[in-house]
């Protein structure tokens, strides 16, 4: 086995570790979910930290250890300052990251590419969105929930004829497209009520609906 590789990540979530290193949760284009240490990424002087925000896409080379794997080096591709200096933005792409993290587990086998780019594609919407709804976070669950098989067809749930087709052109379309979709408030609240019931017996739910 190779003892480093290069991959595309979006940033989690960064936790202290150590006296001056960063444990880093990320979701690679390539191996899905990965746990890394950042050796002195706490340090101001450090290079890579600004690379390895949360809610930042960059790309690293990964140095593989015997207990934990190492990030060589960073650079960021994209930074979402939209998002970052905006506080409604930047709880709706938490949670949705608190999301990512609760379904994903380290060394599934899947379409990672395929969710990186849902993810990536939500942050890209909104990013560049003057204002934000709510609704897009339960459009980006429900897409994620049904890519990895959590979800059941919008036909067998409780929604109403226009909710359901709402739901057929979110599968199929990208976040950009979705600024003429809109579900009346009621509609909104039974959608979120029925994700919340797929998730109840395979996810800690805290933070979830708020």
């Amino acid at each position: 086995m190779k003892e480093t590789f290069n991959t595309e990540v979006i940033v989690l979530n960064r936790r202290p570790f150590r006296e001056v290193d960063s444990q880093l949760s990320v979701f690679s284009k390539d191996f899905g979910k990965m746990q890394l240490v950042a050796r002195g990424g706490r340090k101001i002087t450090s290079k890579m930290s600004s690379h390895l925000e949360p809610l930042s896409i960059s790309r690293i080379m990964v140095v593989l250890g015997r207990q934990y794997n190492y990030i060589g080096s960073a650079l960021g591709r994209k930074f979402y300052s939209e998002i970052k200096s905006d506080f409604e933005k930047m709880n709706l792409s938490l949670r949705a990251v608190k999301l990512i993290e609760s379904l994903s587990r380290e060394g599934e086998h899947g379409e990672h590419r395929n969710l990186f780019k849902m993810y990536e594609d939500f942050l890209d919407h909104v990013n560049g969105e003057g204002k934000i709804t709510g609704s897009e976070y339960y459009f980006f669950a429900y897409k994620l929930l049904r890519s990895l098989g959590f979800a059941p067809d919008s036909e067998d749930m409780y929604l109403n004829r226009n909710s359901k087709d709402i739901l057929k052109i979110v599968l199929n379309k990208r976040f950009q497209d979705f600024n003429k979709l809109r579900m009346r408030v009621h509609e909104l609240e039974i959608l979120k009520k029925e994700i919340i019931r797929f998730l109840s017996s395979n996810i800690d739910l805290e933070g979830f609906a708020k």
